[in-house]
């Protein structure tokens, strides 16, 4: 009698990758909540949480409205997940 779905060699190579796939998916995920409102996003990473065009928040951020910017240096900026979480809470605040 065949084993039409998996064979024994493929069960085994196939538990251990979904066993390695699922801490992976644990980590990212316990990263994800302890890094907490002080974790810095990028502009698209800040217009991807926003659901806007990253062009929307450079037009924002010269006019000093949308969420608050954190800026490194004349050139480098960033977003505080706190501050962008903020925002979508009180889009008003500026």
């Amino acid at each position: 009698m065949t084993n039409d779905i998996l064979s024994s060699s493929d069960l085994t190579q196939a538990v251990p990758d979904a066993a390695d796939m699922a801490v992976k998916l644990v980590a990212e995920l316990r990263r994800e909540i302890l890094a907490g409102d002080d974790q810095i996003l990028s502009r698209g990473e800040a217009a991807a949480f926003l659901n806007r065009n990253v062009k929307t928040l450079e037009a924002w951020a010269k006019v000093g409205s949308g969420p608050r910017v954190t800026r490194f240096g004349p050139k480098s900026i960033g977003y505080r997940l706190g501050d962008l979480r903020e925002y979508v809470r009180n889009p008003a605040q500026k």
